[in-house]
């Protein structure tokens, strides 16, 4: 059984009155799996104190294991793999990212320069993505000026291009030559998605983030999930379970491992607690 934490249930795990228990419990006898975002988010965490424990309790459940890497460059090395028909790729951050290692093998090290590097790169990300489906709210109400057109809810768009092979190659195909220098044929698309099932699901996140911020008519915006809780899709193929206690990022992902063939559940730390212990 393997385990992946979003940083929020790492959070609630680390404060839980039980947590030493659990993690040298049964958690002690399973896979886990932290990520590049887990490292990066709890990194830029301002209390320095409560930053190295938090640190410290990610490399405790990651034992000797690198993190899993940065889910664009995740889904990138994989790309990589499968045009060059090698047997897998490396989930696992590389010699690019050995400041992650570092973060999470030495959090002491950590200093204000670096944890405000950390912290701003999460905070412009977080904000290029804002801003991005802001701009295209206005052109997505103009489509939709006739409410019969504009899909119910997330599920009904996502499920809607989902079935479209021609919508689904005209997004990958680009993004796959750039990636790999080599072309996708059309009649390999699904291979593509069954062998590297990281990118279906990458993008799936990106669909649900253009429903929840440019499409839906109310309550929209950044009170859904963001797009780094939405990049943490692309990490639902690498493991059994996912345990989350951002609610609009559990919302968001249950719905989006609906098309994830490895069937990962997707629980709330509360869930996951009473049944894991």
């Amino acid at each position: 059984m393997i385990y992946c934490f979003d940083t929020s249930a790492l959070n609630e795990l680390h404060d839980d009155v039980e947590a030493a228990a659990i993690t040298a419990g049964r958690l002690a006898t399973t896979e886990v799996r932290i990520t590049a975002l887990n490292v990066i988010e709890t990194a830029s965490t301002r209390d320095s104190v409560r930053r190295i424990s938090l640190l410290q309790l990610q490399k405790r459940l990651a034992g000797n294991q690198r993190p899993l890497q940065i889910p664009n460059l995740l889904i990138r090395s994989l790309a990589i793999a499968y045009a060059g028909h090698l047997e897998s790729g490396n989930l696992s951050i590389g010699s690019n990212e050995e400041g992650i290692w570092i973060a999470l093998d030495s959090p002491e090290c950590i200093d204000e320069d670096s944890r405000q590097e950390l912290y701003n790169w999460s905070r412009t990300l977080e904000n290029d993505f804002c801003e991005t489906d802001q701009n295209a709210r206005p052109h997505f109400q103009q489509l939709f000026t006739y409410e019969e057109r504009r899909p119910r809810n997330a599920a009904s768009l996502l499920r809607l291009y989902a079935k479209s092979s021609d919508f689904l190659f005209e997004i990958t195909a680009d993004a796959y030559e750039q990636t790999t220098g080599a072309k996708l044929r059309k009649e390999e698309l699904f291979s593509f998605f069954r062998t590297v099932p990281h990118w279906p699901m990458f993008f799936l996140g990106w669909g649900y983030s253009v429903y929840s911020r440019a499409i839906q008519r109310e309550k929209f915006g950044r009170k859904n999930a963001g797009g780094i809780d939405l990049w943490c899709a692309a990490y639902l193929p690498c493991c059994d379970v996912f345990v989350t206690s951002d609610r609009p990022q559990y919302k968001a992902l249950r719905l989006i491992n609906t098309f994830n063939e490895r069937k990962t559940e997707v629980l709330p730390y509360s869930r996951w607690r009473v049944r894991f212990c």
